[in-house]
């Protein structure tokens, strides 16, 4: 109860003085622990509490756009390079057995060993600049720490993806990545892989997340979903970027929503429902250490049309999660529809 009244305090007080989502707000600290029919809880997070009745935009996503020049320029580095189209020349059987359902909206060129594709029937971007296989031990991650066997400190790989994410700004108009994460990948021994040629050393992963409004759009793949949030991942070695992983989409705003589910409100609706979520602790029960409002997709087609997974409409949410879910049964999260208090797969 005391608990219940410092948040009501907070919140009206933190209402009044600032904007929803300024860089000043200060965050209210939720510690509460609760037992389920089978697991234990904790929340241990720092949360931005936001006004009952708060509006803020909602918005429809769309395919990520480019245009051939665009992306020339951008990955091999001059808009007119002598690049091999991988879809040129290719039957509608062929395209279609490839999933690509609308070529303009595709991009598979190839020079040497760089290799880019947009697959647009998953909005994914795919660049790879070696031949050389990668271990992406994601599991073993260790955050700002330097990777093994490699010169680049993690802030010069930070700095050498920032390059990267611009270009993507100024140039095909993929805007608004903000920074997330710099992880230490182990050095790999090639007993995981069938190609010797690989790449020994350790590895630096840099991710960037998608925020509208200062608000990140949630990136976490849950088991079973098909709903994956706009992220971009950047592997480097000692020579630079050697991979970059993606999803990326457009979004127009279309209108608005309030925020009619307080932060007590979507506490309670996550204690009702925590047990219900397919996760699977590796011992004891969750300590959820992530809270605070997102935009979640959810998606607006039947997941057997080509579009599914571009067109989706990016909703305010409360997100509780234990970590970043990336497929894992043993990461805890949990999306509440911030308007409505509806769980969200």
């Amino acid at each position: 109860m005391k608990l219940r009244l410092l948040a009501a305090a907070l919140i009206g007080l933190l209402a009044a003085a600032c904007s929803a989502f300024a860089e000043d707000t200060s965050f209210l600290h939720i510690s509460e622990a609760w037992s389920a029919p089978s697991l234990h809880f904790v929340i241990d997070a720092d949360v931005m509490p936001v006004e009952a009745g708060t509006r803020l935009p909602v918005y429809e996503t769309d395919y990520a756009p480019s245009t051939k020049e665009a992306w020339l320029a951008v990955f091999f580095g001059d808009p007119h390079a002598d690049v091999t189209d991988s879809f040129a020349g290719k039957s509608q059987e062929a395209l279609l057995s490839a999933r690509v359902t609308d070529a303009d909206r595709e991009r598979a060129y190839s020079l040497g060993n760089i290799h880019t594709r947009y697959q647009a029937c998953f909005c994914a971007l795919t660049y790879s600049a070696t031949a050389r296989e990668l271990i992406r031990n994601i599991p073993a991650a260790v955050e700002n720490a330097q990777a093994e066997g490699v010169a680049l400190s993690p802030e010069q790989a930070r700095a050498a993806a920032q390059g990267w994410i611009d270009r993507f700004s100024s140039a095909l108009g993929w805007k608004n990545f903000q920074w997330a994460h710099t992880y230490a990948l182990p050095p790999g021994d090639g007993r995981t892989v069938e190609n010797e040629n690989y790449v020994s050393t350790g590895l630096y992963l840099v991710e960037y997340e998608r925020f509208l409004n200062g608000i990140p759009v949630a990136r976490d793949v849950l088991p079973g979903s098909e709903t994956e949030g706009d992220l971009m991942q950047f592997y480097l070695d000692g020579s630079g970027v050697l991979r970059i992983d993606g999803v990326c989409r457009s979004y127009t705003e279309q209108g608005s929503a309030p925020v009619r589910v307080s932060l007590e409100e979507a506490i309670g609706i996550l204690k009702e429902h925590a047990d219900f979520v397919p996760a699977f602790p590796d011992s004891g029960g969750f300590i959820l250490r992530e809270a605070g409002l997102c935009y979640r997709l959810v998606p607006e087609l039947r997941e057997d049309d080509p579009d599914y997974h571009a067109v989706m409409a990016a909703r305010p949410a409360w997100r509780f999660a234990s970590g970043i879910c990336r497929n894992q049964t043993n990461v805890f999260v949990l999306y509440i529809d911030a308007e409505t208090g509806e769980v969200l797969d």
